[in-house]
């Protein structure tokens, strides 16, 4: 409403009230002074009433505000409360500024604190008061433009649909077609499509929606000139009619447009003619020109049997294919390539008749079959393998030998042989020793030895004096004393030895003499090779023993038989035989034999 007067109650808690200023604030942001400092020692404003008629005609909408100062000095106080009483009249109002006061509004059901209640671009103002349309719809024709739009950017009339009459709704001029709605649109054909939508207004049976025929004309307006007819043959030639009309100028009711007993189809695709140009057989071979390769010889024609010529008589492009893997004389090469490449008989399989096949020749040996090659030093290979052709004994096929020559022709000397080597001897090996352990000055001594080969020499050294015998020695000492002795089995510069020693007493000890095998070491040698072979020296004090006691015994038992056999006789040799078949390994001679 429009203010006339204000009352303002006021209530505050204060020891000197003249001190305190009060000012009251409109929305317009005017001011009334209601209370100023002035002398009045009185305590309290106790709901005092303040009436103003500063703000008349100010409208009473907003917000009002009081403004309280203190103006005196040392003293306080409260405002406790105040309230505002308006006085005036009710005032014309439009609260959005859309043209129609608020009570207008509420007329019209539209919203006063939204200038545009439907929000078509229209204020509802304008709407009510300049165009007469529906402020509460936006499209108030219905026509799918609104309201704000048609009058703002097309410029048509927001209560008619089709502001041009030409039986079109603006909104679909501008939505679909994309035409001028104020603008009236014709159909010059009256086929019932608008020039826009008829891509040939001027004739009548090209319209969307027409049947289409074979004629390159688009009658249904869908960009596409004769479809359906791409997938139609109505003459059944393997052309559909849209190629017919289109590529080929053919005549899609006619299977043969020149009449030369091929269909226009395979002339197409199979022959690769002209289907509006007859075709002839000039050979009169049952194939027309584009199948036959030579159209004036009728022997020559696709399906002829191919002739090993050099002619394509089957008109496949290749010439004497059927030959080419045949062998007809089994020599290895085919009858094209003896025809066509080797110039050889393909009927014989040695056309030079050297004793070689062609195909021998020409695959094994790089020879020519076309000319005889010989064998001059006829050890079976030819000039071309025989690395030697004048000597018989030098081919590839002979055993190469120690000789400075390249004997199989494989282009290396003496590959895979050496010099000869010297016969090897057989190596000696002492088979049996017999020598005694002890015998006396003046009496024979007899050393026996054999070899396991019978070709090996028995050599003897005994106290450095060499002896050469076949196997027994008898000697006589002269004197006591340890002797030496060794015995080699003797093969070339190859040997088996072993040494020993015999005792050599002054007397018999006893009434029986014997013989026993003695101490002996023994050695292999040969080729620079040394080795050792029966007893070796340095025997434990148990074994020294274990001898002494066997000695012992066999003095008591040659005692005992002496005296058996009555005495008296000359001295009894006995031996032990002994095999030393371990080189290298010492063994203790075994108990001696005892004589019958």
């Amino acid at each position: 409403m429009k203010v006339e007067s204000v009352e303002v109650l006021f209530d505050a808690t204060h020891s000197y009230r003249g001190d305190l200023e009060v000012v009251l604030v409109s929305p317009d942001g005017s001011e009334s002074e209601l209370a100023a400092k002035h002398s009045d020692s009185g305590n309290d404003w106790s709901d005092w009433v303040f009436t103003s008629t500063a703000h008349w005609d100010e409208m009473s909408d907003g917000d009002w505000t009081l403004k309280v100062r203190d103006q005196g000095n040392g003293d306080i106080g409260t405002l406790n409360y105040w309230s505002l009483s308006l006085h005036g009249t009710n005032a014309i109002v439009d609260s959005d500024g859309d043209g129609l006061w608020d009570s207008n509004e509420t007329t019209h059901n539209t919203d006063p604190l939204d200038p545009d209640s439907d929000d078509d671009g229209l204020s509802d103002g304008e709407e009510v008061l300049d165009w007469g349309t529906d402020p509460n719809s936006a499209d108030s024709d219905l026509d799918g433009l609104s309201d704000g739009d048609e009058v703002n950017t097309y410029g048509t009339n927001p209560l008619d649909d089709d502001s041009d009459d030409d039986g079109l709704s603006d909104g679909d001029e501008i939505n679909i077609y994309g035409t001028d709605p104020t603008v009236y649109d014709a159909d010059a054909d009256n086929d019932g499509f608008y020039w826009f939508a008829d891509c040939d207004d001027d004739n009548s049976s090209v319209y969307p929606g027409a049947v289409e025929i074979l004629d390159g004309v688009d009658q249904n307006c869908n960009d596409m000139t004769d479809e359906g007819f791409s997938g139609l043959d109505s003459d059944g030639d393997e052309l559909s009619d849209f190629d017919e009309f289109h590529n080929y100028s053919t005549n899609h009711l006619d299977n043969d447009t020149d009449d030369d007993g091929l269909l226009d189809g395979e002339e197409v695709n199979l022959y690769g003619s002209n289907p509006l140009v007859a075709d002839a057989d000039g050979d009169v071979d049952g194939y027309y020109w584009f199948d036959d390769c030579n159209d004036s010889d009728e022997n020559i024609h696709p399906g002829a049997d191919e002739l090993l010529n050099g002619i394509d008589e089957d008109c496949d492009g290749l010439f004497d294919e059927d030959f080419q893997t045949i062998d007809s004389d089994g020599d290895t090469l085919t009858d094209l390539a003896e025809y066509s490449i080797f110039g050889t008989n393909w009927s014989n399989p040695d056309t030079d008749g050297d004793g070689l096949e062609d195909g021998a020749e020409i695959w094994y040996y790089f020879s020519d079959p076309l000319v005889a090659d010989a064998d001059a030093d006829v050890d079976g290979w030819y000039h071309f393998q025989d690395c030697d052709e004048g000597n018989a004994s030098i081919n590839p096929g002979a055993i190469e030998i120690w000789n400075g020559l390249d004997d199989d022709c494989d282009d290396l000397i003496d590959e895979g042989v050496y010099p000869p080597v010297p016969e090897q001897e057989p190596q000696p090996s002492l088979e049996t020793v017999r020598v005694p352990y002890q015998s006396y000055v003046g009496e024979t001594a007899g050393f026996r030895a054999t070899s396991a080969n019978t070709d090996d020499e028995i050599q003897w050294l005994i106290e450095g004096q060499n002896y050469s015998v076949d196997s027994a020695l008898s000697l006589v000492f002269g004197s006591v004393g340890e002797k030496n002795w060794e015995v080699c089995a003797v093969n070339g510069n190859l040997s088996d030895c072993l040494n020993g020693t015999i005792t050599i007493l002054a007397s018999p000890s006893s009434t029986g003499d014997g013989e026993a095998s003695g101490n002996a070491t023994g050695q292999n040698s040969g080729s620079g090779l040394s080795g050792t072979s029966g007893a070796a020296g340095g025997l434990t004090s148990a074994q020294y023993f274990a001898i002494g006691l066997l000695f012992l015994l066999v003095i008591m038992l040659a005692f005992l038989v002496g005296r058996r056999g009555g005495g008296g006789g000359g001295a009894v040799k006995w031996s032990q035989q002994q095999k030393f078949t371990n080189p290298g390994s010492a063994k203790l001679p075994g108990a001696p034999t005892l004589p019958p």
